[in-house]
């Protein structure tokens, strides 16, 4: 795995610290792992996420856009069906998808709530889960 540039990597940071208090205020979830800005390589085929968390037996996949649109939606449901074969070490572990911007219409968080989906903003000092009641039961 490698990062990008410095000022991406020092945005991505500041992203999961604000997004910390999130993640262990809805799951109650010690994080173990947190990087951003992932780039993969493997058999000449490259992946990027954006930030990837390991919490117990859960893995948040977030894609981040500072605008996001509906047309992401599928782009980021080919890399959730890729994941295990570009980070095979996870394998059994469950996966959270999650969509994160500073602010989400109403439509894409619809969307969202649709495809199981988190969608994660900017509420304040924080990012905050706002449909994590319409997805609570299957998480």
């Amino acid at each position: 795995m490698k990062g990008s540039s410095r000022s991406s990597l020092k945005k991505a940071s500041s992203y999961t610290k604000k997004c910390k208090n999130s993640r262990e205020k809805y799951f109650n979830l010690p994080v173990e792992k947190v990087f951003a800005r992932v780039d993969v390589q493997k058999n000449g085929k490259a992946r990027e996420y954006d930030v990837i968390a390991i919490a117990g037996d859960k893995i948040f996949v977030v894609d981040v856009k500072s605008q996001y649109r509906s047309e992401y939606f599928k782009r980021f449901k080919k890399m959730l069906e890729e994941f295990f074969d570009w980070f095979p070490e996870y394998k059994g572990k469950k996966i959270i998808p999650v969509i994160a911007s500073f602010n989400l219409s109403p439509g894409v968080i619809k969307q969202a709530t649709k495809r199981k989906c988190l969608a994660l903003q900017m509420g304040g000092e924080y990012f905050d889960f706002v449909n994590f009641k319409d997805l609570q039961k299957i998480f």
